[in-house]
């Protein structure tokens, strides 16, 4: 394993109500016993960050309206709203 320091700018409110989001929608996705992993990495100069979950995932349609706003998956329990933040 080697080790590497990144320094990047964001916008620290932003980039928490976005990680909140995304690990909220994969516990939601995710079955009792499931498991939710994060992990980063750099490549290409670039800071990766994948949120994977054993989920039942989501049709191409879906897919397709990801972050359009009021859009939900969740029936009535959901706003639509925060995968609208993550896109934003």
């Amino acid at each position: 394993m080697s080790l590497f320091t990144v320094f990047f700018a964001f916008s620290k409110s932003k980039f928490k109500q976005c990680m909140l989001n995304m690990i909220k929608n994969s516990l939601e996705a995710t079955a009792s016993g499931g498991k939710l992993r994060v992990t980063s990495f750099c490549k290409s100069g670039y800071v990766q960050i994948k949120i994977m979950d054993t989920g039942i995932g989501m049709s191409p349609e879906q897919l397709k309206r990801l972050g359009e706003p009021y859009y939900s998956t969740k029936g009535g329990n959901g706003t639509g709203l925060g995968m609208m933040v993550v896109y934003s």
